[in-house]
């Protein structure tokens, strides 16, 4: 028989394939899976600003902790986490973010 946490595992690692939804990132400097959003493009008016955000998800057990601030690469793009990154056990919930200034 086939415990709760069990089947929570299997399906974490079902949607964590990298055959399907997920994709490789670089989280400070160490390579993970992660469920990546939609980039969210803003920018200031009448500032040379553009700051990117977007979401992401990695699994607690490849992680254990993350800091506020770490460097993650996505896509080849270096973002920051910001905000707290939330985890509900066995998966961290980031916010991150990019700010580059355009000449």
């Amino acid at each position: 028989m086939v415990t709760f946490a069990e089947q929570q595992q299997a399906d974490l690692d079902a949607i964590y394939s990298t055959e399907e939804f997920a994709e490789l990132i670089t989280l400070d400097g160490v390579e993970v899976t992660a469920l990546v959003g939609t980039p969210d493009a803003t920018s200031e008016r009448n500032l040379p600003i553009e700051n990117v955000s977007l979401t992401a998800s990695v699994r607690v057990s490849e992680v254990p902790s993350i800091a506020r601030q770490a460097s993650a690469v996505v896509r080849g793009v270096t973002y920051r986490v910001v905000g707290n990154p939330l985890n509900d056990t066995l998966e961290w919930q980031l916010n991150l973010s990019r700010e580059m200034v355009t000449l």
